[in-house]
């Protein structure tokens, strides 16, 4: 007598593939055939006997906050600077660190666009202004809204993250290159004119 599949919804597929990335690791996949959602490993996926794929489930890191729905840790082999004393000869200690946070980051933006599927907004990065500083995030998709917490420095986080929409992450998309390109010249001084040679 064969064994009789287990019927689940859509939501109960979404949350067991998280509980066996979380676990197992790796890329799930919740899989449509009919009615019925299942949940199966992408390495071991059978496109004839499991379905349609209706969503990818990937969970490389813990939350950051559970209650922030689609907001991520960076993935575990990218490891974050450590803070380093800012003192040495010529600031030697903070430009080493600032060249490690920014390899940091890049690190997590390649990995963004490697693994945002289609999106094209992947790799782009976000920022929010926060007391003395920015609550930074990559944006990995937009639909669902996955955004991976960029946990260098004072580490903020945007207190309205979770209620970010697709529409605003493309928005929020558009300003932070407007503004790269408004001061992608910096260094570039214009010289000083006193009013009285004009």
């Amino acid at each position: 007598m064969a064994n009789k599949v287990r019927k689940m919804t859509k939501d109960q597929a979404i949350r067991e593939a998280r509980v066996g990335s979380s676990y197992r690791g790796g890329t799930w996949y919740v899989t449509r055939k009919r009615d019925n959602y299942n949940v199966v490993p992408a390495d071991m996926y059978d496109s004839a006997r499991d379905g349609k794929v209706a969503e990818t489930i990937d969970v490389h890191a813990e939350r950051i906050m559970g209650i922030r729905k689609g907001v991520y840790a960076p993935p575990p082999e990218i490891q974050k600077p450590e803070i380093v004393t800012f003192y040495g000869k010529g600031g030697a200690g903070t430009q080493a660190y600032f060249a490690a946070e920014e390899a940091y980051v890049e690190a997590i933006k390649k990995w963004a666009k490697a693994n945002g599927g289609t999106c094209k907004l992947a790799g782009e990065e976000i920022r929010f202004q926060v007391a003395d500083g920015y609550a930074r995030y990559i944006v990995v998709s937009t639909t669902p809204v996955v955004l991976i917490h960029v946990e260098s420095g004072d580490a903020y986080s945007y207190q309205y993250v979770n209620r970010l929409t697709a529409g605003d992450i493309k928005e929020e998309v558009r300003r932070e290159l407007a503004m790269n390109k408004l001061f992608s010249g910096k260094g570039k001084v214009e010289p000083f004119v006193p009013l009285s040679a004009l």
